[in-house]
């Protein structure tokens, strides 16, 4: 697989105080939390992951996994498939593919 981007220095925030001391929180954490999300989007191939569906299959919520995803897409390491998939709320929910 190719190197994890488990290096970054911050967390994504949207510039508030409280997004930046959430980021800063969770600074020290961020790379084992990416490296799961990516181990489980790289375990299901082709079908690959909706963020809902990582959120229940790794016990994560979704203010933990959606960062992560932004993450890994900005390094290039996972892209959005052309394929959605309904949530549990009937809404169509982007699949993460490995890139």
């Amino acid at each position: 697989m190719m190197d994890l981007p488990l290096f970054m220095r911050t967390a994504p925030h949207n510039g508030t105080q409280t997004s930046k001391d959430a980021a800063a929180d969770i600074r020290a954490h961020a790379h084992t939390l990416r490296a799961r999300v990516l181990a489980y989007i790289a375990s299901r191939g082709e079908d690959g992951a909706t963020a809902q569906e990582i959120e229940n299959a790794l016990g994560m919520n979704g203010s933990t996994v959606r960062p992560r995803l932004v993450e890994l897409r900005e390094h290039g390491t996972i892209a959005a498939s052309m394929f959605t998939r309904l949530t549990t709320s009937g809404r169509r929910a982007v699949v993460w593919r490995l890139k």
